[in-house]
Parts: C-alpha cells; structure tokens; sequence
C-alpha cells in the first residue's frame, strides 16, 4: 500500500500529533483518557489513510489528491449517514428493479393493464432518485 518513504512521514505526522496534545492543559484529561485519545488519533491517520487510497482507486487514480483525502475524511466523519446511505440506494436499486422487471414483462407478454403500467412507472420514479443518490454520494 505504502511505500518506505510514505510509512516514514505518517509515523512523523502521529508523533507530531502527539508532541501537540502534550501542550494541551494537563487538568483536561485524564491519564487514562489522555492515553485514549492519542490511540484513538492514531487509528483515524490509519483510517483516513487506507480510506484515501480506496477513494483514489474507485476514480482508478494512480496517486491520492487533497481532495480524495477530503472525501475519505467526509467519509469516515459520516460514519452513521454513510450507512443510511447505502441502504436508502439500495432499496432505490430494488424499487427500480421492480419497475423495471414489471415493464420488461409487460413488453413480454403483450398484455398490459393500468395497474402493472402504473406500478411500473412509480417504482421507476421513485427508484432512479434514490438508487442515482447512492451512486452520487459513493
């Protein structure tokens, strides 16, 4: 994933990290709380790092811009709306399958009534919106 020269730098950036949370006021934490922090710190840097390279593969990227990091910390800072996300596009996806499925088979068979046009037409409306939010936010 990284090479040497990469592994070097993020090793400095979470040591900096560290060298500037020692300047925080001693009374604000704990020990034990202070020692969470910087190990939850130094996850995220690993987090937001593999999460960048993710993005930059997905746009077939051969190096990681600001912006793939910005996406990547969007990403990782959503958490919970990512998820929504995916099931929101997902039931789109099947909601649009439905319509689809339904007009296909109607074209099919030559017979067509107002109900299967009708729910054909409303899974597509209501599908494409949805399943093309996912697909946008991805």
């Amino acid at each position: 994933m990284a090479d040497p020269p990469a592994s070097i730098e993020l090793e400095r950036v979470i040591k900096s990290a560290e060298v500037e949370l020692r300047q925080i006021h001693p009374g604000l934490f704990s020990p034990e709380g202070f020692q969470r922090l910087t190990e939850r710190i130094s996850e995220f840097i690993g987090e937001l790092t593999v999460e960048s390279v993710k993005v930059a593969k997905r746009h077939q990227s051969d190096s990681v811009s600001p912006a793939y990091v910005d996406q990547a910390s969007e990403h990782l800072a959503s958490g919970k709306t990512a998820r929504w996300q995916r099931v929101f596009g997902g039931i789109g996806g099947i909601v649009l399958g439905v319509g689809l499925s339904a007009a296909a088979s109607m074209i099919q068979s030559g017979q067509y009534s107002t109900r299967g046009f009708l729910l054909s037409i409303i899974c597509i409306i209501v599908g494409i919106p949805a399943f093309m939010f996912h697909v946008i936010k991805e």
